[in-house]
């Protein structure tokens, strides 16, 4: 999102595709965003299209199977010359100028195996064919994985690093914080169905917080009644002063509204830290000769 918004400002007209991970909305091209109005919920569109979809004003943002499709529709209906194709990298059907790959510091090859012994949908060597590395989640202490350092010294590849940070804990549909000084002391509940829930039990017990529950759910997992009803039990049995989720879980928590109001929401933001040249140099400086390439054919 922060990439999004960053060739929003320098005056490129983007929009993001993506498969649509959890989405049920069978159309082969789905506006999520027309870049003015959110067009589809979280069932049809899936939750992470939804929330890039409310936090990129001015953006499209399509989900479909067929990513050829999503990017046609984002050329032809809203004249988009730069496409951010989200978890595209081994999606090698698509002809792209740029290859951004994000991975974790603190795991970024797994155990090393593919799918399904381990989390590589490729071979470590396929790192190779990006353009850049992000290095999520990175202190900036450790000292850069040997695979990672390996392969990207190989290919003159240059590694960006990047912290998860805590913006601020808000009500569903407000934008101001509830916060000011962060969760230092404040008792919390929190649940989440994500990808990697140990980074957002790390994010609250950083920010200070006195955890007295923490439950994980599976990535994209669609909440019962009776899950909230047990998570709000708990809630209430610890006398917590907050009930925590994520961003991404509240898109589809929109379906239980009454369980909805009463919780919070911890905001987090991709800090990509200072290097020379800036990972948004090492953008500009691409889609410049990009686009410098396509005048002169």
């Amino acid at each position: 999102m922060g990439l999004a918004r960053m060739l929003q400002q320098n005056g490129f007209k983007c929009a993001v595709i993506s498969r649509g991970y959890g989405g049920k909305n069978p159309q082969s091209v789905n506006i999520v965003s027309d870049g003015n109005s959110v067009l589809l919920g979280a069932e049809s569109a899936g939750d992470e299209p939804l929330l890039i979809a409310r936090s990129l004003p001015g953006i499209p943002v399509i989900t479909g199977a067929k990513r050829k499709l999503t990017g046609q529709a984002a050329i032809e209906r809203f004249g988009s010359n730069v496409l951010i194709c989200d978890d595209a990298f081994q999606h090698r059907q698509i002809v792209r100028d740029i290859d951004v790959v994000l991975l974790d510091a603190e795991k970024p090859m797994g155990n090393g195996y593919l799918l399904p012994r381990g989390p590589l949908r490729e071979p470590k060597d396929s790192l190779q064919r990006a353009d850049c590395v992000i290095l999520t989640r990175a202190g900036g202490k450790e000292p850069l994985h040997s695979d990672v350092a390996g392969i990207a010294s190989k290919a003159g590849i240059p590694v960006f690093l990047a912290a998860h940070q805590f913006k601020e804990l808000i009500r569903p549909g407000e934008n101001h914080p509830l916060e000011q000084n962060g969760l230092k002391g404040k008792k919390v509940c929190a649940f989440c169905g994500i990808a990697q829930p140990a980074s957002f039990k790390k994010l609250l017990i950083d920010a200070g917080s006195e955890l007295l529950s923490f439950m994980e759910f599976p990535d994209h997992y669609a909440y019962e009644r009776n899950d909230l009803e047990a998570l709000k039990n708990l809630f209430l049995k610890f006398h917590a002063d907050y009930w925590i989720t994520t961003e991404k879980d509240a898109m589809r928590l929109e379906a239980h509204p009454d369980f909805l109001k009463t919780l919070c929401i911890l905001r987090v933001e991709m800090e990509i830290k200072p290097s020379e040249p800036s990972f948004e140099d090492f953008i500009l400086k691409r889609l410049n000769a990009v686009t410098e390439r396509n005048r002169i054919e």
